[in-house]
């Protein structure tokens, strides 16, 4: 269960939408979480929509099998939503005779899971959605705050773009079910209806020769097929299998694509790129003018290890020591590695990553226990008691009540597994420094650096006494903690000039997480020469705003998606002025629509 507590938390972790470096590299400024993206082909046409064949390869632990793929280790970048739910029971939304059972679209609720051990949320994240260059989002259920497109249509989801999302009534190959059909601001729509199916790790809460206490999941990509725009133009997909095998328009642009054993050939108008595999990793690919990007290889092949199981050790139970400690102790994201990118021109980038965590602050301590049937043996060698840390917990006709043993020999039929429901801790592979040689070129590096600061969950319960514990949710945690700020942290950028960016970013749950609060510019002698703060709106400074705050749930519980925190003020500080920047009003979709714009000397 602790690998899977990296994926409950979206709005801190995400990658903003920034462009891509010289060398494909997209990097979140608050973690330093790292994609490369290439987009090797891009064909312009009569219309805006493009005829375009990308790739994208996120630094992240990675087991091949489980990903979408399609040109090697990279996934081939096209648009999808998917969604991880039950082997068994697929991706429905109703009992197995419902004739709703898989209108997973029309019907906004998640995913059905079998039996009472597991919940749909310990199953399945929430329904992500990905659009190369214009969105990465979630699906949310819609709160009807935002008005519906008058198009006749009916639409139960909407995304943070205020993009919406309708339903199509079949998928393509035979799979059962509902589509999506993604309705961008402009018009523009994408028809999501080509299932590719991965496996991903079974969830236990028991060893696994205990039967009913495990689920086996699958992950579903529905892809995109077709795209519209308002005037009649359109692209269309096309697959094999899992395999892309083209992408053409109403207006003859065309790409199509050759799958090898060992690579793979895309063309267009007589001209052909090249990318090379071995073993299943893709080292480099050739453009029509012979010239070639390489790559360092990287992402596991092989499946995931199938561990035993989550169960608690059964010479006593401590609910603490699983959702206090497991999380971290378990994490993949440890240590480091280098991937090496060289360009067509001879220079080569080298980018260094390390695991790390982030906290998050204001966390409540949310500690789900599940018990079963399983004889137990108690503590041996000490005396039983309220003071030694073993408890269990009996349901009387619905009550709760807390027995401690007598003798410390018995055993009892009594066992099972915690874990905590919303972590105050993600982790990632950061970067932490890039490098750029080549013929003739001194090297240029720019280092990352990243404050960690460890907050304490609040409002934490002891499971021998049942007395609140530490921090309550209402105080500052940096006082009773090894912290400094438990509003927002920093994140500091290096050039290769010796100049410093710096940036904070917020770091309590549910208001302001991943938002810019702070930022300077710090030259090599250390002189501040601009300072930057940011305000927005935190559902209380704003007077009957326009705006709903909640416009979308989704199927996770991350608060802080789905809600509105616009910007309200920016002042800048820089060579002894103060310019400020003032929105005064918003419309209903909480876009400014007065703005104040003053300069005045700095105090």
């Amino acid at each position: 269960m602790e690998a899977e507590y990296e994926k409950k938390i979206s709005a801190a972790k995400s990658i903003e939408a920034v462009g891509a470096g010289g060398f494909g590299e997209v990097v979140s400024e608050s973690t330093g979480r790292t994609e490369f993206v290439s987009v090797d082909i891009d064909i312009p046409g009569n219309s805006g929509l493009p005829v375009r064949l990308g790739r994208r390869l996120p630094m992240d632990t990675r087991y091949i099998s489980e990903e979408l793929g399609g040109i090697g280790n990279w996934d081939m970048d096209v648009p999808y939503i998917e969604a991880t739910f039950s082997k068994l029971l697929g991706w429905s939304v109703a009992a197995t005779n419902s004739p709703n059972r898989y209108k997973r679209c029309s019907i906004s609720t998640p995913p059905l899971v079998e039996g009472t051990i597991f919940s749909s949320e310990e199953v399945s994240h929430g329904y992500q959605i990905h659009v190369p260059g214009v969105l990465d989002g979630v699906l949310l259920r819609e709160t009807d705050a935002i008005p519906d497109p008058t198009d006749g249509l009916t639409y139960p989801w909407i995304l943070n773009s205020y993009a919406r999302v309708s339903c199509l009534a079949t998928l393509k190959n035979g799979y059962p079910g509902e589509g999506f059909l993604l309705k961008l601001t402009d018009g523009t729509k994408y028809y999501f209806d080509y299932p590719v199916e991965r496996i991903v790790p079974t969830l236990r809460k028991a060893s696994k020769n205990v039967p009913g206490y495990s689920v086996e999941r699958r992950r579903l990509f529905l892809l995109a097929t077709r795209i519209e725009d308002g005037f009649g133009n359109y692209v269309n997909y096309q697959y094999s299998g899992d395999r892309l095998t083209g992408i053409t328009s109403n207006d003859g642009r065309q790409i199509t694509l050759v799958h090898g054993a060992n690579s793979i050939t895309a063309s267009t108008s007589g001209r052909t790129w090249t990318y090379a595999l071995q073993g299943g990793y893709l080292t480099s690919v050739t453009n029509p003018d012979s010239s070639t990007w390489t790559y360092t290889t990287f992402g596991n092949m092989g499946g995931r290890v199938d561990f035993q199981g989550d169960a608690l050790s059964l010479d006593g139970f401590l609910p603490e020591s699983s959702c206090l400690s497991a999380s971290i102790e378990s994490s993949p994201y440890t240590g480091g590695f280098q991937f090496n990118v060289k360009h067509p021109s001879g220079a080569t980038a080298s980018f260094s990553f390390q695991g790390r965590h982030f906290y998050r602050s204001y966390v409540p301590y949310l500690c789900m226990i599940d018990f079963f049937d399983h004889e137990v043996q108690l503590f041996s060698g000490i005396n039983a008691s309220p003071n030694n840390g073993y408890w269990h917990e009996l349901i009387n006709s619905g009550n709760t009540e807390y027995e401690y043993p007598t003798d410390p020999y018995d055993t009892e039929e009594v066992a099972g597994v915690a874990h905590i429901m919303q972590p105050n801790h993600f982790g990632v592979f950061a970067l932490a420094s890039q490098a750029v040689t080549g013929p003739g070129l001194a090297p240029i590096v720019t280092y990352y650096n990243y404050q960690i600061e460890e907050y304490p969950y609040c409002d934490q319960f002891s499971s021998v006494t049942g007395e609140i514990e530490g921090v309550r949710c209402n105080e500052d945690p940096c006082p009773a903690a090894a912290c400094s700020d438990s509003v927002g942290r920093w994140v500091e950028v290096v050039t290769p000039a010796g100049d410093k960016v710096r940036r904070r970013f917020g770091v309590i749950y549910g208001e302001n997480e991943n938002l810019l609060l702070n930022e300077e510019v710090v030259s090599a002698a250390g002189q501040v020469l601009s300072s930057t703060v940011h305000t927005y709106y935190d559902g209380s400074n704003l007077a009957n705003p326009p705006f709903a705050e909640r416009f979308g749930w989704p199927h996770t519980i991350d608060p802080t998606t789905g809600v509105q925190r616009p910007r309200l003020v920016t002042e800048i500080r820089q060579q002894g002025v103060l310019f400020r920047n003032v929105v005064e009003s918003f419309d209903a979709f909480a876009r400014p629509i007065r703005v104040t714009r003053s300069s005045s000397p700095a105090p």
